[in-house]
């Protein structure tokens, strides 16, 4: 169940900042989360931590319910 969560939410946050036009490397440095873990986080190749997720939504200028 786990995995499947966050399966969606890396998927929806690459879909929102592509749609921003923000890369990765952008988002980086507004969120101060390194692009690597992003880069993970979108390709569900990490197990995130919440205030990792908090500091790319608060960047990314939407609600948590955006990326369910």
């Amino acid at each position: 169940m786990y995995r499947e969560i966050r399966i969606k939410i890396g998927k929806n946050l690459k879909y929102i900042r592509e749609n921003k036009g923000i890369s990765i490397n952008k988002l980086s440095v507004l969120c101060k989360v390194s692009a690597s873990t992003i880069s993970k986080i979108e390709n569900t190749t990490y197990n995130f931590r919440l205030y990792q997720l908090e500091k790319i939504i608060t960047a990314l200028e939407i609600n948590i319910k955006d990326i369910f």
